[in-house]
């Protein structure tokens, strides 16, 4: 029911040790000082360094002090992602670093990519994460991954290059938005840098609303519905009941559901809950939500065009994997409106504000 990470063009096969480091420790050695080579001077090549932002969503608070990292990512030979060990960290609290890699990767950082024969490749995404346990390994559990960013993966090339791409450390961007037309990644070099845009803790509030039309000559409310994990919804408790009247309708929420309303999942690594709307009928007249098995008949519900909209609630997550593929997707954690199968994450689409707001009930908006 939530989104999973999509599958790397680059650094593709399992792989999942390596070499950890802070921004110190990953240094290389390189000194860049001047070589005598018999006649002619000679400058070693500069150290490679690339610098990370955290930016938190405006609005939200983090629960703690953010730490910025670049963490090893490969494709794990499912479709889905190995996140690996860090390359280098920074220190806690730091909103900037800049990092100073290493000459070459960890060698079994390196994977082959079966596209490109005897292209090898490491690639590593820019993290920012608050850890519960300073001890503690990245992975572990103990994390509440804030943020990644998708669009600038640092990315070092070595083995049989194809023409136009570069040698060494450059960053890379996927296109991992476009799906399978992204086509071939894009290079730039480490100097624009990589910017951690939070993901993770975010103000859980989402406004809906838009027009109702009644039909059928019966007062009706709408009730939002919490599904849980075995798609069961539960009809004893609405997470929201509102009174339809007039010609608009709002159902707009200021908190995150209730405990009860969520179950964890492990592909988020977070408790995530999954709201559906649907109208019952008042047949008193009394405005209240006086039950239920008068549920409309043709079970009618709250739509974008003639598509069913849903609610998706995606909470704090401890998964690297997970929150990368909520930036992939342009996602993020919280409250969400959706469209589409529940069921099939790849079908769920989410709406924009403003599309959030410009939402349907009538005799058109029916679930199969």
């Amino acid at each position: 029911m939530t989104p999973t990470a999509a599958t790397l063009i680059l650094a593709l096969g399992g792989c999942d040790g390596g070499t950890t480091g802070d921004s110190a420790a990953a240094d290389s050695g390189a000194t860049g000082t001047l070589t005598d080579t018999g006649g002619t001077t000679d400058t070693t090549p500069p150290v490679p360094q690339v610098s990370a932002t955290w930016t938190a969503v405006d609005g939200t608070q983090d629960a703690g002090v953010a730490t910025l990292g670049l963490v090893h990512i490969s494709d794990d030979g499912a479709g889905g992602l190995a996140v690996g060990e860090t390359l280098a960290v920074g220190e806690a609290g730091a909103a900037s670093v800049t990092f100073t890699l290493p000459e070459e990767p960890p060698a079994d950082h390196l994977v082959e990519d079966p596209d490109h024969a005897g292209l090898m490749v490491a690639t590593y995404v820019a993290s920012a994460w608050v850890d519960a346990d300073a001890a503690g390994d990245l992975g572990d559990g103990a994390e509440t991954v804030l943020g990644a960013d998708s669009d600038a993966l640092v990315a070092y090339l070595t083995g049989t290059v194809p023409d136009g791409w570069p040698s060494g450390w450059s960053l890379a961007d996927n296109h991992f938005e476009d799906g399978d037309a992204a086509g071939d990644p894009t290079f730039s070099d480490l100097g624009g840098g990589t910017d951690v845009v939070g993901l993770g803790l975010v103000d859980p509030s989402i406004d809906l609303g838009g027009s109702y039309q009644a039909f059928g000559g019966k007062d009706r409310g709408l009730v939002g519905l919490a599904i849980d994990s075995d798609g069961e919804p539960n009809l004893d408790d609405p997470v929201f009941d509102v009174i339809l009247s007039g010609t608009t309708f709002d159902a707009s929420q200021a908190q995150p559901p209730a405990a009860e309303f969520q179950f964890y999942s492990a592909d988020a690594g977070a408790r995530i809950g999954v709201v559906a709307g649907v109208l019952y009928n008042d047949d008193n007249g009394n405005g209240e939500y006086d039950w239920f098995l008068d549920l409309d008949p043709d079970t009618h519900t709250v739509c974008l065009g003639t598509d069913p909209v849903g609610l998706l609630f995606v909470g704090a997550s401890t998964s690297l994997a997970a929150v990368l593929g909520l930036d992939i997707v342009g996602w993020q954690a919280g409250w969400m409106a959706v469209t589409g199968d529940p069921d099939a994450p790849d079908d769920l689409v989410r709406l924009t504000d403003a599309e959030a707001l410009a939402l349907a009930i009538g005799p058109t908006c029916a679930l199969d």
